[in-house]
């Protein structure tokens, strides 16, 4: 039996009507109501059903002014009729209705799925039937017509009568770009089982030649997961570029998974053939986003109420072009046991993590460390009318095998933080205000002879305060006092403003490296936020130092206005490069986004987005965008622009030149059907812009 009812589908891009999914199934036979404004009887036992006739098969609704019924053989005939299902937007007209216990067809017919109130897009066929035998709905001389318009024809096919899926062709992607030129792909859907799936998508590139891509997706009560993976056989571009292998690949695998009630794991691992690939192809290609290395991390992880036990590989694949070799964790084991009690919490953190250089496409490092790292701590809390003060105590021990050298160290650590939370309110305004003090010590050590494991200093407020290096070989000596505030103003719809500010004092300005001493910040911190109503806000973030290398500004205001609405980030930072403990070079930032988006008249909406690097005076990243949209479609355009390096210069030449690339992107949706293409929205998210 048929039976209409929504489900999640995991495609929507289905072309109709050859390769179709109806969104649900049809049921029939099983009740049958009617009703008319005149009822008669034939010779035959028959009924005839006259003036306003409505006919109730199951989920189906049919409206006609004649209708001829057999109750014997529970069969009838119509002419000139509508019908609709409204679960399920399933709607149309019929010159004819033919339908008995185990059949039901129209002739001349015209139906849509489309969630709108009037035709914009529909299909019109010669004989539509649904079967219960074949479990499907058949369909002759069909064809596809948008605002009156054929965009499509077919002679004959099938879509299911039920809520399963089917395997066909999804509608085609299109894209054009100076880089690639011509980017065209049409994917195949094949429905392997109700909780597997799979596309494969012929992708032809006319700069690049033929590929192909894949995705699998899997699902269960205990495990998810989407496997891509994609070819290019034949890539003469690269070819000619790079003096390379011309047949590039690649591979990206997400999987999660209960094994037990306490015991997950979680895999993302992606790979590349070559440092170019995501350059030139970006996530469209295998999933992944553009970025400068690609995770291949594994994560098997054990929880309870007293402990936690993770294992971990942290490992990547480098695609920045001259990239260096980076450690990896191979693996990280971390072992947690804490408890408390009325007066302490307490606990021992500890880890273990082999880490091995690797990753990078050009180099070929051997370097490998072993660190071990054991922290016992207590933890006592007390409060006192409005004042919270929390004690804490722990003891770091780490030792490091690396170059043959075996180095131990053992540093103590104390820190007490106080708080206070005061609060006023009256009829329209309600104030709060929390003053804090934080106090750390720990003793100075010797780090001359301590590996050097990436490391950076952190831009987050929170963390800064804390502790100041990204880090998890360095133990900074610690003879530091942090006061500060955060402010909160709310009125009756909501939070208006709030207000943080920090400053940190400390006897460690500097840290030691390898004989190289790198200077450490103690800023003015103050973060604002400004919300005026709720159609506007604005953030602003300050660093000020005294080495005026750390100061940094970050502005961001947003506005939504009737039919328009537009974004402002700039950030500006004096030299990046002191943030990653990189005194080589002054590297200074200052960067401007802009985003506007316009609502017109008539359902249009204009939308652009600029990156401009104002240190350089250039125009990194720009996306204009139009799109039209009514009840039942919407299309688009996108033209792309983006600037980057010019790698092959870069490597064959030495010459740093900056490569324009363009694109020109195509959205057409018809709702309730599927779609072609990436909605605008996809590239103004985007900050990669691919």
């Amino acid at each position: 039996m048929f039976i209409f009812s929504k489900v999640n589908l995991f495609h929507t891009r289905y072309l109709l009507p050859l390769f179709f999914v109806l969104i649900g199934s049809f049921s029939f036979g099983q009740k049958i109501d009617y009703s008319a404004g005149k009822i008669s009887a034939t010779d035959d036992g028959g009924l005839i059903l006259e003036n306003s006739v409505s006919l109730q098969i199951d989920d189906l609704s049919v409206s006609t002014e004649k209708l001829f019924f057999t109750q014997k053989t529970r069969s009838g005939f119509s002419e000139s009729l509508s019908f609709i299902i409204e679960e399920n937007n399933f709607w149309g007209e019929a010159e004819k209705l033919n339908f008995s216990e185990n059949e039901i067809s129209f002739q001349n017919a015209s139906f849509s799925l489309c969630p709108c109130l009037e035709k914009i897009w529909w299909i019109e066929a010669s004989e539509i039937s649904f079967s219960e035998d074949t479990k499907s709905v058949n369909f002759k001389d069909a064809r596809l017509k948008v605002q009156g318009k054929t965009i499509g024809a077919w002679p004959k096919g099938s879509f299911p009568a039920s809520s399963k899926r089917k395997s066909g062709f999804l509608l085609p992607e299109i894209n054009i770009s100076n880089k690639s030129g011509i980017d065209a792909s049409i994917p195949y859907y094949l429905n392997l089982k109700e909780n597997l799936d799979a596309t494969i998508e012929p992708r032809y590139i006319s700069k690049r030649g033929f590929g192909i891509s894949n995705e699998l997706r899997y699902l269960s009560d205990k495990f998810n997961g989407i496997l891509n993976s994609s070819i290019l056989s034949n890539d003469k571009e690269y070819e000619d570029q790079y003096m390379n292998n011309s047949f590039r690949w690649s591979f990206n695998l997400q999987h999660s998974q209960s094994l037990k009630e306490d015991l997950f794991l979680q895999i993302k691992y992606a790979n590349v053939s070559d440092t170019f690939f995501l350059n030139d192809f970006g996530g469209d290609f295998n999933g992944t986003s553009k970025t400068l290395y690609t995770p291949q991390q594994l994560i098997l992880s054990n929880f309870s109420k007293t402990h936690k036990a993770i294992i971990k590989i942290n490992s990547f694949r480098i695609v920045d072009p001259i990239g260096q070799d980076q450690f990896k964790e191979l693996p990280r084991v971390e072992l947690s046991w804490f408890n408390k009690n009325e007066f302490l919490n307490y606990g021992i953190d500890s880890f273990f993590s082999l880490f091995k250089k690797g990753g990078s496409f050009i180099s070929n490092s051997s370097e490998s460390i072993e660190m071990y790292h054991l922290t016992p701590y207590l933890i006592s809390s007390k409060k006192i009318n409005n004042l919270s003060t929390e004690y804490e105590a722990k003891i770091n021990f780490t030792k490091f095998n690396f170059n043959g050298l075996s180095i131990k160290r053992t540093q103590p650590e104390v820190n007490i933080r106080f708080h206070s939370d005061l609060t006023k309110k009256d009829s329209t305004i309600e104030k709060f205000i929390r003053p804090f003090a934080l106090i750390s010590y720990s003793p100075q050590k010797n780090q001359n002879e301590i590996p050097y494991i990436n490391s950076g200093i952190f831009l987050n407020q929170r963390n800064f305060l804390e502790t100041r290096l990204i880090s998890r070989n360095y133990l900074l000596e610690k003879k530091d006092i942090s006061i500060g505030f955060i402010h909160e103003l709310y009125n009756i719809k909501g939070k208006l403003f709030e207000l943080q500010f920090a400053k940190k004092f400390s006897s460690t300005n500097s840290l030691r490296i390898s004989n190289q001493d790198y200077d450490l910040p103690e800023p003015f911190n103050i973060d604002l936020k400004y919300f005026p109503n709720k159609r506007s806000s604005f953030n602003l973030g300050i660093k000020v130092d005294d080495k005026d290398k750390f100061n940094t500004l970050n502005l961001v205001y947003k506005q939504n206005l009737a039919l328009s609405s537009f974004a402002l980030n700039y950030f500006w930072a004096k030299d990046i490069n002191a943030f990653l403990l990189n005194s080589t070079s002054e590297k200074k930032i200052n960067q401007i986004d802009f985003e506007f988006k316009l609502k017109g008249d008539y359902k249009y909406d204009l939308s652009t987005k600029f990156i401009y690097d104002l240190e350089n005076s250039n125009l990194t990243n720009a996306v204009l965008g139009l799109e039209y949209e009514n009840p039942g479609l919407r299309y688009g355009v996108a033209l792309i622009h983006s600037k980057e390096l010019d790698w092959a210069k870069v490597l064959n030449e030495n010459i740093y030149d900056d490569y324009n690339q363009e694109s020109f992107r195509i959205y057409f949706e018809l709702k309730g059907l599927g779609s072609l293409g990436r909605p605008l929205d996809n590239y103004l998210n985007r900050r990669t812009l691919n």
